[in-house]
């Protein structure tokens, strides 16, 4: 079997990019932008691995470095962009969860609530947590959950579990997009850190400082030798 001869991080950015789908806009352009990453790594890479006859080895290494400084610009801006397209997708989807079960208590009715619910028992309560749960009484909800504990015999834990049970009732395909968009994000990043780490591994400052010095050196030498021989490449020679 060939063996790939690819850097093994701009294979993982392109297994990446085959996991980062999903049919939301929001998430289409978490896509496009780990795509843009992974392709123009694979790109990358290949001017890395296949040097120009025409070039020495330290000649080749500062054009890799360029492209890959440059390459690590464009890695940033993608992730100023994804993180802004993320962040503004997820605060409209939890508006659009607030909406449509807000739970929100009222301030006219919110102690008359606690009040009634105090009266009765256990069962009853529990009964009439269903119910403002199963009608989407959100602001009755509401008044229950947000009242301290030691007034309405809720635990924390129960709380947070009437307030799942509300979105997953009433609100279950804009939990689902969140939590797409999240995973989205998540990998979205991974790639970004991916893309960011191949293009440092390319612009190493102690490797690249030798290369440039050694150049340096090089040329110097090259230029004291024809001093030494009266040539001159100036104007006029």
């Amino acid at each position: 079997m060939a063996v790939d001869p690819r850097h093994p991080l701009a294979k993982a950015l392109e297994a990446i990019a085959e996991r980062v789908k999903g049919d939301t806009p929001a998430i289409r352009k978490l896509q496009a932008e780990v795509n843009r990453l992974a392709s123009s790594a694979g790109q990358l890479d290949t001017v890395h691995r296949n040097r120009s006859p025409l070039d020495t080895e330290a000649a080749h290494a500062l054009k890799v470095a360029k492209l890959a400084r440059q390459y690590g610009s464009r890695v940033t801006e993608a992730l100023n962009r994804g993180l802004g397209e993320w962040a503004v997708s997820r605060a409209e989807l939890e508006q659009r969860i607030v909406e449509k079960i807000n739970l929100k208590p009222d301030p006219k009715f919110a102690a008359e609530i606690r009040s009634v619910f105090r009266t009765v028992d256990g069962t009853k309560r529990l009964e009439m947590l269903g119910q403002f749960v199963k009608e989407n009484r959100g602001p009755e909800l509401a008044a229950i959950l947000e009242g301290p504990a030691f007034l309405t015999g809720i635990s924390e834990e129960q709380k947070s579990a009437y307030r799942a049970s509300m979105i997953s009732t009433h609100a279950a395909a804009e939990q689902e997009e969140l939590e797409a968009l999240d995973e989205a994000a998540e990998g979205f990043q991974i790639a970004n850190r991916t893309a960011s780490n191949f293009a440092k591994e390319l612009t190493d400052p102690g490797r690249l400082a030798k290369i440039e010095r050694d150049a340096n050196a090089a040329a110097e030498a090259d230029l004291a030798f024809k001093q030494s021989l009266g040539l001159n490449d100036g104007p006029g020679a």
